[in-house]
């Protein structure tokens, strides 16, 4: 897990080939892009997306992608967790690249998110995205870049 601002991206450039061609989309489109789905080019992506936070529901991991997700507005809390110690909830569906996992959010690290925080999650970390910070509702506006690496189980 990488957890700083957008406006660091730079110093993560070397990590991954495709880091630099998706930090420059994320800087230049990712706050005024229409929801949906964006191709940044060699196989990444990103998705816009608005929603509600929610109360915590069940971890998630992929195989074919690292995400990074990044808050425009609002703010959440993302759990991460390893699972390896998890309980599968959902197998491997190949289609949609997910898995879902049972595990209680106490035993994960919540990793809170506002505007200009950026989380880059591995696949072997499972995570628990648009989570409720505090009480009440909130709106978030989130984009979801996928980088595509090989696939790792």
């Amino acid at each position: 897990m990488i957890f700083d601002r957008l406006a660091n991206a730079g110093l993560y450039t070397d990590v991954h080939p495709l880091f630099p061609r998706v930090f420059a989309w994320l800087r230049e489109h990712g706050a005024t892009a229409e929801p949906g789905r964006h191709e940044i080019g060699d196989g990444a992506y990103a998705s816009i997306e608005e929603y509600a936070v929610h109360p915590f529901r069940h971890y998630e991991t992929h195989c074919r992608y690292i995400d990074i997700q990044v808050v425009v507005s609002g703010e959440e809390f993302i759990y991460i967790g390893s699972a390896a110690e998890m309980k599968a909830e959902h197998a491997y569906d190949a289609t949609r690249d997910i898995a879902f996992w049972t595990q209680e959010p106490n035993e994960g690290i919540p990793v809170g998110m506002k505007a200009g925080d950026m989380l880059v999650i591995w696949p072997h970390e499972a995570h628990a995205p648009g989570c409720v910070k505090g009480s009440g509702s909130q709106a978030v506006r989130k984009i979801v870049a996928k980088v595509p690496i090989e696939e790792v189980r």
